[in-house]
C-alpha cells in the first residue's frame, strides 16, 4: 500500500508504480534483438537499434532501469574533463544527460550538478535515471520486461535463447548488457573471469577463491534529517557485523571525506558523491557542499571480492551481505560516533521492488534500512567476452595525463577514464596470456581519450551474441577504464547500431564492415575521433565525413594543439569532408536512412 507521504513525492506516479511492481509470468516466444540488462548500455543499444527499425525486447532483472546508475545507486557519474569536449555533447550520452537536466530544471526545479565539490558535475538521483530511460524506451517502442531472474542461456544452436523466471525467449541475436556478464557465462561463450580464460569447456584456473577481481560496493542514498525528524526505525542502535574491524578506516574517512582540504567539516564527506535532495526544498550545487543534505555512500565501503562471486550463489550472497554491513557500518559511525542525523533516503524507489533479495543476504539485518538500499551492489568487474579484439592496458596506455592513447581505425566508442582497479591489483591477479603486468597500469592519474574497437564487442566464433556494458573483450586493466557511465553508454549505442546493420543485411555482426557502423553512429550524433574538431556541430552537413577523414587519417595536415580540457584538431574541414565523403559513398549500400535524434 502506498503511504500518503509517498503520494506527496513530486516523482510519485501510479503508472510508474505499476511498471515497477509488475512481475512477468510469460514472455514473447520470439524477438529480433534480445537485450538482457537495462543499464545505460542496454538502454542505449535498445534505443539506437529501434531507431533503425529493429524489433527490440529488453529484459531487466530488477524493477529499475539504469544499471549502476539506477538500481546500483552510483548516482555521481565519473565524467572526466574530456567528456565536456568529446563525449558530453554527442551521441546517446548527450541525449540522455540533456533530458535528465531538463527533467531537473522543469519538473523538479533544482540543479543536478551537485557532486565532486564542483559545479560542473552530473549526479542525478537513481529514481530520475529510471524515469528518463523508461520514457526514452517507450518512445521507441522497445518492449521492456522487469523483475526477471536469468537462469540459463543457449547461443550455440543458430538463434539465441535466454531462460528466465517467466519462461524462455528466443531472439535472432542477444546482447549481454548485464552488470555481471551472466548471459555470456551461462551460454558458455569463451570469456575471461578474473585472470582465468574459459575456452568453451573449462577455465584455465581453478582456485577462484584466491582469484581476486575488483571490489563490489553496496551503495546507499542517504540524507541528513533535520534534528528531531529522523524516524526512529532509521537509527542504528547496534553496530553491524564486523564493525570493529573497519572502525579505523571509518575514522580516517568520515566525516572529512577524501583529501584534507576541507578539514573535519561535518558535511565534507557529503560533497564527494552529493545528490539532489528531492525530498526537501533544500537546493544547492556541488561547490556549496556545506549545504548538501543527500549523498551516495560510495567511498571507503568497498568490499573485497574474489572471482567466485561471479560463479557461485553462496559466495555471492556472503559477499553482498558483507558489503551491506560495511555500508551500515558507515551509517552507524555517522550516527553514533559523529552525532550526525544521516540515514537512508526513503524516496528513491528502491523499496518498491516486488521481489526481495536473497534471504542469505539480508536475513537478520535491520529491514527498515536495508529495504531502502539499492537492490544490487555496484559490480565493477564482470565476466568479459573473448572477442575478435581484446583491449589491454597497453592499447589504452596514455603516456601522460590528458594525452591520447594509440590511434585505432576500428574505434566505435571513446573512453577517457584511467584504468582504476578497486582491488585485484597483485601481479598474480593479471592475465599472463595477455602479458599484462602492473607496468601497464600507471601509478599516477592519466585520463585522456582511448579507442574501443568494434572487435571487442564481437565473439571470435559466429555465436549470435554481442557484448556491451563491462562485458566487452578487455583485460582487467583495460576493463577498469571502461566501466564508467558515459563509456558503457557509448559502447551500448555502438552495439545497437551493429545489431541493426547485421539484421538489415542478414549477416552475422562480425561480417558488418566497421566503417558502416562508424557512419551510422555518426548519423546518430556520435563523435568518434580522439581530437575535437573546432566548430564542428551535429547539424553541420560535414559532421560525418569530416569525422571519418580524421578517424581514418586520410588527411595529412592534422594539427593537434593542447587545450586545458581536451586535445583539439585544426584541419581544413571542407577538404576533410570531401575526402571523408569518399568513404561514405563506398559503404552507401550498408547504410540505413534514419533521422538524427534530438536531445
Amino acid at each position: 500500500m502506498i503511504s500518503d507521504e509517498t503520494k506527496q513525492d513530486p516523482l510519485y506516479s501510479p503508472v510508474h508504480e505499476q511498471v515497477w511492481s509488475k512481475v512477468p509470468t510469460i514472455l514473447p516466444l520470439y524477438t529480433e534483438f534480445l537485450i538482457v540488462g537495462g543499464g545505460l548500455s542496454g538502454c542505449a543499444a535498445a534505443i539506437s537499434a529501434a531507431r533503425m527499425g529493429v524489433k527490440v525486447t529488453l529484459l531487466e532483472p530488477t524493477h529499475m532501469l539504469g544499471g549502476q546508475a539506477g538500481p546500483g545507486g552510483v548516482s555521481a557519474m565519473d565524467e572526466t574533463a574530456y567528456y565536456d569536449e568529446i563525449i558530453a555533447d554527442f551521441g546517446f550520452w548527450s541525449e540522455f544527460s540533456t533530458r535528465v537536466k531538463r527533467f531537473y530544471t522543469y519538473k523538479l526545479k533544482r540543479r543536478v550538478n551537485v557532486s565532486q565539490y564542483r559545479d560542473d558535475s552530473f549526479a542525478p538521483n537513481p529514481v530520475v535515471v529510471d524515469r528518463v530511460l523508461t520514457q526514452m524506451l517507450k518512445e521507441q517502442g522497445v518492449q521492456t520486461f522487469r523483475n526477471l531472474k536469468i537462469s540459463d542461456a543457449d547461443v550455440r544452436r543458430g538463434n539465441a535463447a535466454v531462460f528466465t523466471s517467466a519462461g524462455r525467449i528466443t531472439g535472432r541475436l542477444v546482447l549481454d548488457a548485464t552488470e555481471d556478464g551472466c548471459v555470456i557465462r551461462l551460454a558458455q561463450v569463451p570469456h575471461r573471469l578474473g585472470h582465468a580464460v574459459f575456452n568453451g569447456q573449462q577455465y584455465s584456473a581453478e582456485d577462484f577463491d584466491s582469484t581476486y577481481i575488483q571490489d563490489i560496493t553496496q551503495t546507499a542514498m542517504i540524507r541528513r534529517y533535520e534534528q528531531g525528524t529522523m524516524p526512529r526505525e532509521l537509527r542504528l542502535t547496534e553496530p553491524p557485523e564486523n564493525y570493529s574491524e573497519r572502525l579505523e578506516i571509518f575514522r580516517a574517512a568520515f566525516p572529512k571525506g577524501p583529501g584534507n582540504s576541507r578539514g573535519d567539516h561535518p558535511n565534507a564527506f557529503a560533497g564527494y558523491r552529493g545528490a539532489p535532495d528531492i525530498g526537501t526544498d533544500n537546493h544547492y550545487t556541488g561547490a556549496q557542499w556545506e549545504k548538501i543534505t543527500r549523498t551516495s555512500l560510495n567511498f571507503h565501503n568497498d568490499q573485497m571480492t574474489n572471482a567466485s562471486y561471479l560463479l557461485d550463489a553462496d559466495a555471492r550472497a556472503a559477499c553482498e551481505r558483507a558489503a551491506i554491513n560495511l555500508t551500515l557500518g558507515v551509517i552507524y559511525y555517522l550516527q553514533n560516533e559523529c552525532g550526525l542525523d544521516w540515514s537512508v533516503a526513503t524516496d528513491e524507489g528502491f523499496d518498491r521492488a516486488p521481489i526481495r533479495r536473497d534471504p542469505r543476504v539480508i536475513e537478520g539485518l535491520p529491514d527498515a534500512l536495508v529495504r531502502h538500499l539499492p537492490p544490487i551492489p555496484y559490480i565493477r568487474e564482470s565476466v568479459r567476452l573473448v572477442g575478435r579484439r581484446t583491449m589491454t592496458g597497453k592499447s589504452i596506455y596514455r603516456s601522460s595525463n590528458r594525452s591520447c592513447a594509440a590511434f585505432d581505425v576500428t574505434s566505435v566508442a571513446t573512453g577517457t577514464y584511467p584504468p582504476d582497479l578497486h582491488g585485484g591489483r597483485r601481479p598474480e591477479d593479471l592475465e599472463e596470456d595477455l602479458e599484462e603486468t602492473l607496468v601497464d597500469k600507471p601509478r599516477t592519474w592519466r585520463e585522456g581519450p582511448f579507442p574501443i574497437p568494434l572487435g571487442a564487442l564481437i565473439p571470435r566464433d559466429k555465436f549470435p551474441i554481442i557484448a556491451a556494458e563491462k562485458n566487452i573483450s578487455a583485460s582487467r586493466i583495460a576493463a577498469g577504464a571502461v566501466r564508467l557511465h558515459p563509456t558503457v553508454a557509448a559502447v551500448g549505442q555502438a552495439a545497437g547500431v551493429l545489431a541493426a546493420l547485421a539484421f538489415s543485411h542478414k549477416v552475422h555482426p562480425g561480417d558488418v564492415p566497421t566503417p558502416a557502423v562508424q557512419i551510422m553512429l555518426m548519423r546518430q550524433g556520435a563523435y568518434l575521433p580522439a581530437q575535437r574538431i573546432d566548430d564542428l556541430r551535429k547539424d553541420d552537413d560535414r559532421f560525418v565525413p569530416a569525422q571519418l577523414a580524421l578517424l581514418h587519417q586520410v588527411i595529412d595536415e592534422i594539427s593537434v594543439r593542447p587545450h586545458d580540457k581536451a586535445p583539439r584538431s585544426r584541419i581544413d574541414v571542407d577538404r576533410a569532408a570531401r575526402m571523408g565523403q569518399v568513404i561514405v559513398q563506398e559503404y552507401e549500400d550498408w547504410l540505413i536512412d534514419t533521422a538524427l535524434p534530438s536531445a
